[in-house]
């Protein structure tokens, strides 16, 4: 196991589709040791820390072994290492055999395992392989992770890395994307993978609202939106119905031929919110709801009776 590259990046501000935004994600290879610190990465900016950096995100992670398969899947001969955003290009290491709590030892730096990446609408950007990109590599499962810095120190592309400590008896990053992102709620399962050595408290409560959902006790949820109900996409001048098999609002529109905006299609990235004209709407998701007036797509249906999207 080895770490391939280190890259890095200043903030840039760019336009993609309309909207202007900061971001750090634009990483490109850099010569020598740098350091890693506590909350990030010598020479690494990162512009919103819900989502990179930070103690529990210091620096990100991305398997070399996952390039190819990239590569093929979107018709690229070669991509260049920091191409998915991350800090570490590694091999040797992925998802399926780095436990979360695992202890590693990166040059002179010792970190641990934190948690997988979940990707936003800032990828899309990064990669112009389609609108829909965010929503293919969360598909994928190829998330790479993120690191805690443990003890400071530095890191260069040729280092080895070494397994200090295994976190016995915790999930593996793999099976932590199953459970938590894919799986049917599961309360054995999300009860498991919640007691990972080392999670964030931030993943500790997301678990937690999922476990409270899927507790035997757990009130039932409110009934979906009869078939037939409407949901108007008044910019769009569309009007269509209701159909679960959509699952969410976000699925409702793409159907129907829109091409909303989203990135993690799981309620955290905030890129799909919509305001909403009329109606109301209930979260089929344990997320943080968006700002009154609004809603979050793809994490949300009709309460009941018509609902109006300033979409």
């Amino acid at each position: 196991m080895r770490v391939v590259s280190v890259n890095t990046s200043p903030i840039r501000e760019i336009l993609y589709r309309g909207t202007s935004f900061r971001t750090g994600i634009f990483k490109t290879a850099v010569a020598g040791p740098v350091r890693l610190f506590t909350d990030h990465v010598e020479g690494d900016e990162q512009a919103d820390r819900r989502v990179h950096g930070g103690v529990d995100m210091a620096a990100y992670a991305y398997p070399i072994e996952h390039y190819a398969f990239w590569q093929q899947e979107i018709a690229r001969p070669a991509l260049p290492f920091g191409q998915f955003g991350e800090n570490l290009t590694i091999s040797g290491l992925t998802e399926e055999n780095a436990r979360i709590g695992d202890i590693l030892k990166l040059g002179s730096a010792t970190v641990q395992v934190s948690e997988p990446r979940i990707p936003c609408f800032k990828l899309v950007a990064r990669m112009e392989a389609g609108v829909d990109f965010s929503a293919r590599f969360h598909k994928s499962r190829k998330l790479g992770f993120y690191l805690r810095v443990l003890e400071e120190g530095e890191v260069a592309a040729g280092d080895a890395i070494s397994v200090v400590e295994v976190a016995e008896g915790s999930p593996t990053v793999a099976e932590f994307i199953a459970v938590s992102q894919f799986a049917t709620r599961d309360l054995d399962a999300l009860t498991r993978i919640q007691r990972a050595r080392g999670l964030s408290a931030k993943w500790i409560a997301t678990l937690q609202k999922h476990i409270d959902r899927a507790a035997p006790n757990a009130p039932a949820p409110a009934a979906a939106a009869p078939p037939g109900e409407e949901v108007v996409f008044a910019k769009s001048g569309l009007t269509v119905r209701w159909d679960d098999e959509a699952r969410h609002l976000l699925g409702l529109a793409e159907r129907a031929g829109l091409n909303p905006g989203f990135g993690c299609r799981s309620g955290s990235c905030g890129t799909c919110v919509c305001t909403v004209l009329a109606g109301e709407v209930e979260y089929t998701e344990p997320v943080e709801p968006s700002a009154a007036g609004t809603v979050l797509m793809c994490s949300a249906r009709p309460r009941g009776g018509r609902l109006v999207l300033d979409l």
